[in-house]
């Protein structure tokens, strides 16, 4: 892709071969092609230090946060120590995004929501998760149930 690491993780969801496929990992298995990403510009840095700007300043939810960007925690978590922004209200940003436990479709058509005096229809549960897919973003109840209080705003 000749983007670096860092760039590539912005734009593409990594969550599940993340962990498979680190620079660390990369650096073990294959030292050449290591040594050409290693040495590649990261030019979505300023975005996400403006990123982890919105987080501590609180002017950015989970969801706006995938809109964005595709980083993973673990990377986004690294440039704010990095650059000394890592701040409470970034740190539980952080929790919220990797501790969030996953959820589907399936699960929460099971269950009876009320929120704000809004009952949660089989409809709005539907159109959180396809939208959750059309902007690639984990199914978890952090990024559900965000979504779905944006939906019940919008009412």
């Amino acid at each position: 892709s000749n983007l670096s690491f860092i760039d590539y993780s912005f734009y593409n969801n990594l969550s599940d071969l993340y962990n498979k496929y680190t620079i660390k990992t990369l650096e073990k298995v294959d030292k050449e092609k290591y040594d050409s990403v290693i040495s590649r510009e990261d030019k979505t840095i300023p975005q996400i230090i403006e990123i982890i700007n919105r987080i501590n300043n609180d002017s950015i939810n989970i969801i706006e946060y995938y809109e964005i960007t595709k980083l993973h925690p673990t990377l986004l978590k690294q440039i704010a120590i990095e650059n000394k922004i890592n701040k409470p209200k970034f740190r539980t940003f952080i929790n919220k995004l990797t501790n969030s436990s996953p959820t589907s479709l399936d699960n929460e058509l099971k269950t009876y929501q009320v929120i704000s005096s809004v009952e949660i229809t089989e409809e709005m549960k539907r159109q959180a998760f396809e939208y959750l897919d059309e902007i690639n973003a984990p199914h978890t109840v952090a990024t559900y149930s965000t979504l779905i209080r944006k939906l019940i705003k919008k009412k």
